[in-house]
């Protein structure tokens, strides 16, 4: 199905992320007026905009090799509707310094959609506290900052996991009006 969205035809999107642009596919043929797509590694760029652009030939979309942890970058963009953020939040050194660059990237009336699966000790993801674990993953070689992984993906090498119970935290301190919202638990926040 096809997003339903009242006046999309005048709204930007922001893919925060957007590995091979499969999501990006989505709000393009829904009519978004812009979408534009941001992944730091250069093979899920070369994905995305074969697949966007070349194969489904998109004119409302565009594809962009950078870092989302650069703020200026961010703010290079634009102000946007619709965030979309899938999946990366786990990759970031500073998980909540995002949430202040989503913040200004948002129009007034923006929205942010939030997915992401939580990575961690088991102990961390069910743990009620709002809690972080710092992953550290090792460099291929001397002077690198990020990790390429086989499928293009790109970590930066120290990452800060956030718990469900903190992440939750955080879009209550942004004000986000959290809609779904599930850990393998029942707690209550």
């Amino acid at each position: 199905d096809v997003i339903r969205v009242i006046g999309r035809e005048e709204m930007r999107v922001l893919d925060l992320g957007c590995l091979e642009g499969h999501y990006a596919d989505i709000f393009c043929a829904a009519g978004f007026k812009e979408v534009v797509c941001v992944d730091l590694s250069e093979e899920h760029v070369k994905r995305a905009t074969f697949l966007l652009k070349e194969l489904k030939g998109y004119e409302n979309v565009t594809v962009l090799q950078g870092n989302v942890a650069d703020r200026g970058f961010l703010q290079s963009l634009g102000s946007f509707d619709i965030v979309f953020f899938h999946g990366l939040l786990y990759h970031l050194q500073d998980p909540l310094g995002i949430f202040e660059s989503i913040d200004q990237l948002l129009s007034e009336n923006g929205t942010l959609l939030l997915m992401t699966q939580y990575k961690g000790s088991y102990e961390s993801v069910l743990n009620p506290r709002p809690m972080a674990e710092l992953q550290i993953k090792q460099l291929d070689q001397e002077g690198d900052t990020k990790i390429n992984t086989a499928d293009g993906s790109a970590f930066q090498r120290f990452s800060l996991r956030l718990n469900p119970a903190a992440l939750y935290r955080v879009l209550q301190s942004y004000c986000y009006h959290v809609i779904g919202y599930y850990t393998p638990t029942s707690y209550s926040y």
